[in-house]
């Protein structure tokens, strides 16, 4: 099967357009893990980017944990959503978080060749509602064909998403097992559900839509998605239609039933060979009799193990592959029997008894870590260590059992000796060292640290990864790089152009907040939960959840043609006129003529909410002012909020609102946070709480790969530590594009990363330099992966000779780190060594040195810098005048010998050479 991985290249230099490549790069090991690992030569490659550019090659070299080069590569026009409209594709087979284009290998093998005709042909699909079968049949001929449509019954529920074929609707493929979370609802109930999430914080974009849909099927009977996304949203919204109603009181209140292994021992066990040979009877036979099985053959001793180790009183999680639990329990015997042959139809299949104790309460497809404990991971048996029972129990057994494991008092270990006080650590720090020191690497320890300062950073490097993980998915952690087409644009803010619906006749731009921006608005958003809880008596709702239901309630009032009336502060009547798009509220003197008025924000009515505890605390316009910051509508921003106060003591119950009480202030979603901070509500909690809250880290690799200065435009000031909002010299300043307030949150720390041996870029700005402290990433030869010998030495002297030389002919700034020696396994060790030598050492002395071959020699030695000779009558220059032939001619010329070719014919004083010769020559040892 031909694979497609299918991921974002939204830094083009990666693309070659010379010779149609792309050399695809990613730093993060995790996804070499689980997501590269699986592919092969030949394997294809899609890449999206935000330029409506698609990329499509073919895989012809995988060098592993670092990068893929693919060639042959097809650039076709199209955009990231006209993409996932192609029906080759089977966009319902791609989730929305892996709709972004965050790297991932599609489940189909795909024909690329069909995908960039139908791309080419504007052949896009689309995606239908359609109120009963005689409606789809009297508008068929105008769909196209492998458009998607759900028929909408009579009683108003929602069939399961067909195709449209010359034959009609069909099913898709039974293979593809393609099914939305919303058969046999109704539209109505699908928006109560939606409404319900919105109110609990969550991100839901389907309120208003869902209105919209119930309205246009209600006039005519079809309603047609704008995008990919609208279409996936309001359909497969798992968070919405299945979690949030089945087990969301659960996970919110941390109910989880608690099994406590006591010394007993917890494995993974896989069925899934029974379920990918499609013998789903003996699954059934496993299930009936209770039994678990392996075969007494299976490799690397499980066999063995299952029959000598597993034991009475042991758990198991049962799975068949990596998409379907089974369930969870407990070993009731120590017998271990051959499953009778009539059963299996095969010998040597071992089973043990057992009892279930927790079935599953959700599917697992959303869990596609490949590690052995996991149930993507290639094993039919594996023990779960006690160290890795924390992060086990936050991905799998909490959020798919509704179970967690303990093993006696604790599930992980806490080492005291990570705590640490955030006070002492710089806010603005740089790693800098030569390539392959591990600067990144460093950056997930120290980024872990500052957030979760008790986290036990002396674990195994996976759990530490999946910390960082969880922390990064959580926007505790955020992460971009340098390079030098990034701008102000992208960091701070700028105007992009939008995606174009189809009635849209001219190109739509916004403000779009870079990434820096949602750093701070997320700090920010940590400094406003602190100060709610610290200053609120209130802990059963949050201003959102107030200010949707006195929305609602306004609405009820204007639908029924009874507009709500407010009290100014000198007694006059304000009246509600009408609600934008935004919930923005229009509100002018009852009896005003003015046909326009500026809107009362939601963000401007919540700084009042925050402010003051009730109406009568205002005796002044002016308070209101100095509030909200706004010169226009300050009576009816009072009149609105005495009004919003009053509902709240009079009308508004959380419980009728089925709003579900927490101690903590609901999370929003990323455009809502940016929105809020943006205007100014998190400002009053960042000066008050701003040192004390949780901090946020944004890591900025390869930081002196980008134009530093017009990157960081004002905030090479704003980022110092005395100029944080809150601080005694705090300063702000008006963006040029939103023309807001900014500045920067004191809890907001910036991490990063300096390659000293990049001269392809300046120094790094001298005004940056001074507001960060620099933290050297040397070549560590002390390493205990370092510890191991190749071709007769220890590989962190054959290390440390190179670097001793470069430092020499250069400076320590170009030293090899020591990341290329580091082996995993020990099996072929040699061998990686001799890779890492021609793929990443010999290059970088070559860049280091502008291919001046002479002084590679004298770092590796003539075992690996051949003199070439060169024959003055055989190798002549062609009969040419040149005043400087006879110089050309006395010039030495080298080879680099490559060993990795047998026929190399290299030898040395009549000595044949290999690879560990040149070794020994380059530790100056004699190879006679």
């Amino acid at each position: 099967m031909i694979k497609t991985l299918i991921a974002r290249l939204d830094n083009l230099d990666q693309y070659n357009v010379a010779d149609n490549s792309i050399l695809w790069k990613d730093p993060k090991d995790i996804r070499w893990q689980r997501v590269y690992g699986d592919l092969g030569l030949n394997d294809n490659g899609i890449f999206i980017n935000k330029f409506n550019k698609i990329f499509i090659g073919e895989i012809s070299e995988i060098n592993q944990g670092e990068s893929i080069f693919l060639s042959n590569v097809k650039e076709v026009t199209c955009s990231n959503d006209q993409f996932l409209q192609t029906n080759a594709v089977y966009p319902e087979l791609i989730s929305r978080v892996k709709a972004n284009f965050q790297p991932f290998i599609h489940p189909l093998e795909l024909d690329v060749n069909q995908i960039i005709k139908e791309i080419n042909d504007k052949n896009f699909i689309s995606y239908y509602l359609i109120s009963g079968y005689s409606k789809y049949k009297s508008i068929a001929n105008s769909l196209k064909l492998n458009d998607r449509v759900i028929i909408v019954n009579e009683d108003g529920s929602l069939n399961n998403i067909q195709i449209h074929t010359l034959n009609g609707l069909e099913d898709f493929d039974r293979n593809l097992d393609i099914n939305t979370n919303v058969i046999g609802l109704t539209i109505s109930e699908m928006l109560t559900q939606n409404q319900a999430f919105s109110k609990e914080g969550k991100r839901s974009n389907n309120v208003k839509r869902l209105k919209d849909i119930g309205f246009k099927l209600k006039q005519e009977e079809i309603y047609k998605f704008t995008s990919f996304f609208a279409y996936y949203d309001t359909l497969y919204n798992k968070k919405v239609y299945l979690e949030n109603t089945n087990n969301h009181e659960v996970k919110d209140s941390k109910m989880f039933s608690t099994i406590n292994l006591n010394g007993a021992s917890l494995y993974k066990v896989s069925h899934g060979s029974f379920k990918a040979n499609k013998r789903k009877h003996i699954i059934d036979a496993l299930k009936e009799n209770n039994w678990i099985t392996i075969h007494e053959s299976t490799g690397k001793g499980r066999g063995d193990k299952f029959k000598n180790q597993l034991k009475e009183g042991d758990y198991v999680y049962i799975t068949l592959g990596g998409d379907e639990l089974i369930g969870i329990a407990r070993i009731v015997s120590n017998t271990c029997e051959y499953i009778p042959r009539e059963i299996i139809n095969d010998d040597g299949w071992l089973f043990r008894e057992i009892e279930m104790i927790q079935e599953p309460i959700k599917r697992v497809n959303q869990l596609n870590d490949t590690r052995a404990i996991y149930p993507s991971g290639n094993t039919s048996l594996f023990k779960v260590k006690s160290r890795d029972l924390q992060e086990a129990n936050q991905l799998l057994f909490q959020p798919y059992f509704n179970v967690e494991f303990i093993d006696g008092d604790i599930t992980a270990p806490i080492s005291s000796k990570t705590k640490s006080n955030n006070i002492d650590l710089p806010l603005n720090q740089i790693l800098f060292g030569p390539p392959g020191t591990g600067k990144t690497y460093h950056t997930v320890n120290k980024a872990i640290g500052i957030v979760n300062p008790n986290f036990d950073l002396n674990q195994d490097r996976p759990f530490i990864k999946a910390e960082f993980d969880k922390l990064y998915n959580e926007g505790r952690i955020l992460f971009t790089t340098f390079h030098q087409s990034m701008s102000y644009e992208d960091f701070i803010e700028g105007i992009k152009p939008q995606d174009l619906d189809e009635d849209d006749s001219f190109l739509k731009y916004e403000i779009e907040s870079g990434i820096f921006k949602k750093a701070c608005a997320n700090a920010g958003y940590n400094c406003y939960k602190e100060y709610i809880k610290l200053n609120t008596s209130n802990s059963n709702y949050s201003f959102d959840d107030l200010y949707d239901a006195f929305i609602e309630h306004i609405l009820k009032l204007l639908e029924a043609n009874n507009p709500p009336v407010y009290k100014t502060l000198r007694g006059s009547d304000v009246e509600v006129k009408k609600l934008n798009s935004n919930n923005s509220i229009i509100a002018r003197a009852k009896d005003s003529i003015a046909k326009k008025s500026a809107p009362l924000t939601k963000e401007n009515i919540q700084k009042l909410y925050d402010r003051f505890k009730s109406i009568s605390e205002i005796d002044n316009l002016n308070q209101v002012k100095e509030t909200v910051q706004v010169t226009p509508r300050i009576t009816e921003f009072y009149a609105v909020f005495g009004g919003l106060k009053k509902f709240e003591a009079e009308v508004f119950n959380p419980d009728s609102q089925s709003i579900i009480e927490s101690k903590e202030v609901d999370i929003l979603d990323e455009n809502e946070i940016i929105k809020k901070f943006n205007s100014g509500v998190f400002k009053e909690a960042i000066k008050k709480v701003g040192n004390s809250a949780s901090p946020i880290v944004m890591i900025i690799d390869e930081i002196n790969r980008g134009n530093v200065s017009q990157i960081f435009g004002e905030l090479i000031t704003l980022i110092e530590k005395d100029k944080r909002l809150g601080n005694k010299e705090a300063l702000q300043i008006t963006l040029p594009y939103s023309k807001e307030p900014f500045g920067v949150p004191p809890n907001l720390y910036i991490i990063g990363t300096m390659n000293t041996a990049d001269r392809s870029v300046e120094a790094l700005d001298t005004a940056l330099r001074r507001r960060f402290t620099f933290e050297e990433i040397p070549p560590d030869y002390s390493l205990k992966e370092l510890d191991y010998s190749a071709f007769n030495y220890k590989t962190s002297q054959i290390l440390k000779t190179i670097n001793s030389r470069i430092e020499k002919l250069l400076d320590k700034d170009h030293a090899i780190g020591h990341s290329f020696f580091i082996i995993e396994e020990e099996k072929d060790k040699e061998q990686k060594i001799i890779k890492t030598f021609y793929k990443n050492i010999i290059p970088l002395l070559q860049e280091y040195f502008f291919g001046d071959f002479g002084k590679i020699g004298l770092v590796l030695g003539k075992g690996f810098v051949n003199k070439k000779d060169w024959d003055k009558i055989a190798d002549a220059f062609a009969d040419f005048d040149h005043e400087s032939r006879g110089d050309f001619e006395e010039r030495d010329i080298y080879e680099i010998i490559d060993y990795r070719n047998s026929n190399h014919n290299y030898k040395i004083n009549n000595v044949d050479m290999s690879f560990d010769k040149a070794i020994q020559l380059l530790m100056k040892d004699s190879i006679a």
